[in-house]
């Protein structure tokens, strides 16, 4: 099933779909089944590496010479990987599992600290996934703020019944918001 979604997602995003790669389809068996909690560290591991390597590299320096003789690199096979984690699942998160978002959000914070020194200087890189983390932020904070105004208006608020109505004194609100305002900047 996590094969399926993958094909999809690359389908629906792709102009000319050439289909997942090996290295996006080992990471999506992990990354989208909900069967599975956690990514081992073997498979963290695993993706780290990706940062190490590059394509069509040859010689001893993983150079290839070009048209003007000059040496170049081969195109780096990280980009396969953060194609997945960035743009399409982070960028798409409305059409992933939370779990799938978690383990995906673990496993960028795991390829920054352990994987190639090239991931964390490179500012391109680092604005995408700011990009895609802020609407996950703005949405923790909604949840946060209607957890607090729920419980607020559940239990914590001064209610009194009238007939079916139920009518909270805005002292007792605005005292349980200064309250968790406190708590908050604290």
């Amino acid at each position: 099933q996590a094969q399926l979604k993958l094909e999809r997602l690359l389908y629906a995003t792709q102009t000319r779909y050439t289909g997942p790669t090996q290295m996006q389809r080992s990471l999506a068996a992990s990354l989208y089944d909900d069967a599975v909690e956690y990514m081992t560290t073997l498979e963290m591991n695993r993706a780290a590496s990706y940062t190490f390597g590059f394509r069509n590299s040859y010689g001893q320096n993983g150079t290839t010479l070009n048209e003007i003789g000059g040496g170049t690199r081969g195109e780096s096979v990280a980009n396969e990987m953060w194609e997945l984690l960035i743009d399409y699942t982070l960028g798409k998160y409305t059409q992933h599992s939370v779990m799938a978002l978690t383990k995906t959000i673990n496993l960028i914070q795991h390829v920054l600290l352990h994987g190639s020194e090239a991931c964390v200087t490179d500012g391109e890189l680092l604005y995408r996934i700011e990009l895609v983390v802020e609407p996950l932020r703005n949405l923790n904070t909604a949840l946060v703020e209607q957890q607090m105004v729920e419980r607020i208006l559940n239990n914590e608020g001064q209610a009194t019944g009238v007939g079916n109505d139920v009518v909270l004194t805005a002292e007792g609100i605005g005292q349980q918001l200064a309250s968790f305002g406190t708590k908050a900047t604290a």
